[in-house]
């Protein structure tokens, strides 16, 4: 089965929220022998927490235990509402 993982749930890990990092970690742990996937909204929600730099964020997202881009949406498409110099 394919889960959707929230925004939230992303920020809580990258930044290392003291209540719910843990939680969230282990939520996503507990998925890990199915496929774990970004809704494309999720992918523009998360850009301000790297500031534009879709490089680091491409490799964050691929960091988190299988947590994919690659899920069938171009995320190109996507940095349409990024600012002119990321894009």
């Amino acid at each position: 089965m394919t889960w959707v993982v929230d925004t939230c749930v992303l920020i809580d890990i990258l930044r290392g929220d003291k209540v719910f990092s843990e939680k969230s970690s282990d939520a996503l742990q507990a998925k890990m022998d199915d496929v774990l996937t970004i809704a494309p909204l999720t992918y523009v929600e998360l850009a301000p927490e790297f500031n534009g730099d879709v490089v680091a964020q491409d490799a964050f997202l691929d960091s988190i235990w299988g947590c994919s881009t690659k899920s069938g949406t171009d995320m190109t498409d996507l940095r349409v509402g990024l600012p002119l110099d990321v894009a």
